[in-house]
């Protein structure tokens, strides 16, 4: 088990390191702005969740005395890594924006493209309004068919 917990921590680590060497490559720097500007963003919505008990798992390791009596003590190094890990899962300013249609082939570009830049993040905005899709929805929709009555024989 120790052993284990080893490689799942050096990986993290490694993994940390590299996402912070290619984003410093992509935006010639490392963007402090770019990073608070998507913290605040990521701490509007669900991924609150995620970013305060990383910064929780940050204060435990750099501070132990501090919150000591109500979370269980782990190792610093994995809590850290742990912590530095959801937070740059989560707060890692996009380096790509990908536009397409929602279609089959921009899909799977997408999942292509972000499969090579993967320690990047990838910000797409598919279309899923195509006509075919409004014209089957509107058709089946509970205001298209107000006033016809409904037979169940």
């Amino acid at each position: 088990m120790g052993i284990a917990i080893t490689i799942l921590n050096y990986g993290l680590w490694a993994w940390i390191v590299v996402v912070a060497l290619v984003t410093m490559k992509v935006f010639r720097g490392i963007p402090i702005r770019a990073i608070v500007a998507t913290t605040i963003i990521a701490c509007r919505g669900a991924k609150l969740f995620i970013v305060l008990p990383s910064i929780l798992f940050l204060t435990q390791s750099m501070f132990p005395d501090l919150l000591s009596h109500w979370i269980p003590p782990f190792p610093r190094a994995i809590e850290s890594a742990i912590a530095l890990f959801a937070l740059c899962t989560t707060c890692l300013p996009p380096a790509f924006l990908f536009l397409a249609a929602s279609n089959e082939p921009s899909l799977a570009l997408l999942h292509t493209f972000q499969r090579s830049v993967s320690p990047l993040r990838v910000v797409h905005l598919l279309n899923i309004s195509t006509p075919e899709r409004l014209l089957e929805a509107g058709a089946n929709s509970a205001y298209a068919n107000r006033g016809k009555e409904l037979n169940y024989d």
